[in-house]
């Protein structure tokens, strides 16, 4: 975790904090647009004499739809960057952990394997802020931001709004990672490894399992 920690230093926070309000804006520029796309084919149906009534609609259509094409392209490029700096700073450390561990450590281990398995296990680390930390971040900024904005209508629906995010991101989550929990630990049964190969075409196949 260190080495997470590691890229928040010298302006990642910056990057992180960019990246959560990028996303975020991303999440509720869309909002909007559904909101105001809804409210204008609502207007135009209703009232279709109206045109000059409905062109701060129109406009705000636009501006919601040019906005969040924007901010999603802002906030991919920060949080990439953001990634890639991660990853370079983690593979920096390893190197360097193993040039001071190596050779006595490292006794009947090849190179190529060892190389292997270095970047296979880096390259895993991409997806800890991109899939994890930076959706939960922008899930509960959109989420504190929502029931902010629905206080000011009514205290009493932003409580029920409240609980709605808690059941969908805290319960139901954790409901599924417990029934699932049971499934996935049980291990399918091992096939048999043929005991003698064949003529080619004929008996049983090899399995990489067996």
């Amino acid at each position: 975790m260190s080495g997470l920690r590691r890229p928040l230093r010298g302006g990642g926070r910056a990057r992180v904090l960019g990246s959560v309000l990028l996303g975020a804006g991303t999440v509720l520029t869309s909002v909007g647009l559904l909101a105001v796309s809804g409210a204008l084919i609502s207007g135009a149906a209703l009232e279709p004499e109206s045109l000059l009534l409905l062109l701060p609609l129109i406009t705000s259509v636009r501006l919601f739809g040019i906005s969040r094409a924007a901010l999603r392209y802002g906030e991919r490029l920060v949080s990439h960057d953001l990634t890639f700096r991660l990853l370079g700073r983690v593979r920096a450390g390893a190197v360097a952990h193993l040039a001071r561990v190596a050779p006595a450590a490292l006794v009947g281990v090849r190179g190529g394997d060892l190389l292997t398995r270095v970047r296979a296990d880096v390259d895993e680390l991409q997806g800890v802020y991109l899939r994890l930390f930076a959706p939960t971040l922008v899930a509960l900024t959109v989420a504190l931001v929502t029931v902010g904005l629905v206080w000011f209508v009514s205290p009493a629906l932003a409580l029920v709004t409240l609980g709605l995010f808690g059941l969908a991101g805290v319960a139901l989550p954790a409901l599924a990672v417990r029934a699932a929990a049971g499934p996935g630990s049980v291990r399918p049964p091992r096939r048999p490894s043929c005991p003698r190969p064949r003529r080619r075409g004929r008996g049983c196949r090899r399995t990489r399992g067996g």
